[in-house]
């Protein structure tokens, strides 16, 4: 719907915007994924790495879920297919997925961002940010954690998510919201933790960014 180029000639061909404050992430490149990841995203809304959230919620619950395996296996060829548009924005390196884990188990001497993941997100991500298959998303080398744009992982810790029912996985996996547990400064600590914890590599979420998403949160529920 904010088409920068006609074809994969283009260098921003399917690179990732921003829809209704939503930071959607490139499909250049998709090299953490397998085909066969993509299709289980696609028809289910879920995969052993990822749950779908925010505007891609609606995609696969009034599109991709009711196509035929064949299509989403011809999706799945195309966007594999397709060259890398730029640099990769995760490289996985256990030394500091491993240094994470240790300091969030050892429970000791944490910042901020890491106490607020172990009160809210450890229980279900666990320490090692590896979630678990096709129930809690992993976090350790997400797309919507590594993006530059960090709307998108704001607006999952304020609001919440579900995953839509499918014929595929007709179960609902919901996340609480935590816009009324949390402070805009509390959001972007731990925003900051996951994008700079285990071997996630972004820049840091401010309070300013985080008042700007609850602020249109706010306006789209009056």
């Amino acid at each position: 719907m904010q088409e920068k180029g006609l074809d994969e000639k283009a260098p921003d061909y399917l690179t990732g915007t921003e829809l209704n404050s939503w930071a959607v992430p490139s499909l250049r490149g998709i090299e953490h994924w397998s085909q066969d990841e993509i299709v289980e995203y696609l028809g289910s809304g879920r995969n052993s790495t990822a749950s779908v959230a925010g505007e891609m919620t609606s995609v696969i619950a009034n599109s991709t879920s009711h196509m035929t395996d064949e299509d989403l296996h011809a999706m799945a060829v195309y966007l594999k297919s397709l060259a890398t548009g730029g640099k990769a924005v995760y490289q996985h390196q256990p030394q500091s997925s491993e240094a994470t884990t240790r300091k969030l188990t050892a429970a000791t001497d944490l910042s901020l961002g890491e106490r607020l993941y172990l009160d809210n997100c450890g229980a279900c991500h666990f320490v090692s940010g590896e979630g678990a298959p096709r129930v809690f998303p992993r976090l350790d080398g997400a797309s919507v954690i590594n993006v530059e744009n960090p709307t998108a992982l704001i607006n999952v810790i304020l609001a919440g998510a579900h995953t839509p029912s499918t014929s595929r996985s007709p179960s609902i996996l919901p996340m609480p919201g935590f816009a009324d547990r949390m402070d805009d400064a509390e959001v972007a600590q731990l925003a900051t933790f996951l994008r700079q914890g285990w071997s996630n590599k972004a820049p840091a979420v401010s309070g300013e960014q985080v008042q700007k998403v609850r602020s249109t949160l706010a306006a789209e529920h009056r």
